[in-house]
């Protein structure tokens, strides 16, 4: 029995999210010590590149607390790895110029170079993950998917 469309974009739907972490997660953890990890994106490593680069997303600096929220991680491990990166040399607090009171979290030059050697790896990881499309192929899909995933924004 031949299959119908809907079926057969069922499938694919299925198949790449296997994939595409595939492809992704190869480029990310690329060496010999991460090879057979199941789950690489609970490494402190990815969580201290995670936090790295949304203070790199905040120009002039970002406060724990809105790292917190975007991150959608708890203060404390918020604070962990703030001082982590700091002891590192990536990161510096400073005191906030509106607000006395609060702290900005601000990238040093080293931290600033790792945040854009992540934002490269990153474009290196997408483009390898959907060279396989045309440009307009993925702005389809882009759209496809946002209509699929529609219902699942409103609740």
């Amino acid at each position: 029995m031949k299959k119908t469309i809907e079926e057969q974009l069922f499938e694919q739907i299925m198949k790449a999210p296997r994939a595409v972490r595939k492809s992704a997660f190869e480029a990310i953890f690329d060496d010999d010590e991460d090879k057979g990890f199941i789950f690489p994106f609970r490494r402190p490593v990815f969580a201290r590149d995670r936090l790295l680069t949304a203070v790199n997303d905040y120009e002039g600096g970002v406060r724990q607390k809105t790292l917190t929220k975007d991150l959608d991680i708890s203060p404390a491990a918020v604070s962990e790895l703030v001082s982590k990166l700091e002891n590192d040399g990536y990161v510096e607090r400073k005191v906030d110029q509106s607000d006395k009171r609060a702290t900005l979290i601000t990238l040093t030059e080293l931290g600033a170079a790792r945040a854009a050697e992540l934002a490269d790896d990153k474009n290196d990881r997408y483009e390898k993950t959907f060279k396989a499309l045309t440009a307009k192929e993925r702005e389809q899909l882009l759209k496809l998917l946002e209509k699929l995933t529609a219902d699942e924004e409103e609740d």
